[in-house]
């Protein structure tokens, strides 16, 4: 908590993470918290629908595509009626199955894609493109 608090002036920025697979939470939680960000992470869909108006709002959003409960493509669409000024990130697998996924969410709402395996720099810097921050104030240590 301290490392928040060392520039009282600073603005901390709330990213929530869907994705059912732990390892890719982890990943992005880990990414995000050394980039400054505050991270809430949630195993699928549902979970993160039902967070809204429960939790203070994100500032961002990013969210898995094939997920179990809610696909990623309903939750963009739940999102983009309760949280539309709230910019969405879609991830899914690199495949030419997940890459069309992946233009599907652009259509649905999301405001920028990442095709699965992506490294923390990349997705630091999507995070700060949706948030239209530059990267030296978010990425790095």
């Amino acid at each position: 908590m301290g490392e928040q608090m060392a520039d009282e002036h600073a603005t901390v920025y709330r990213v929530w993470v869907a994705d059912d697979d732990p390892a890719t939470r982890d990943f992005l939680a880990t990414a995000l918290r050394r980039g400054h960000y505050a991270v809430e992470v949630f195993a699928d869909g549902l979970e993160l629908m039902r967070a809204v108006g429960h939790q203070p709002d994100p500032n961002a959003i990013i969210t898995d595509i094939h997920m179990p409960g809610k696909e990623g493509v309903e939750v963009i669409f739940f999102l983009r009626r309760h949280l539309p000024n709230v910019p969405i990130i879609a991830i899914s697998g690199g495949s030419v199955y997940g890459q069309n996924f992946l233009r599907l969410a652009q259509q649905c709402g999301a405001n920028q894609t990442l095709s699965k395996p992506f490294g923390a720099d990349l997705a630091l810097a999507a995070v700060a493109s949706v948030l239209n921050l530059s990267e030296s104030a978010n990425v790095g240590g």
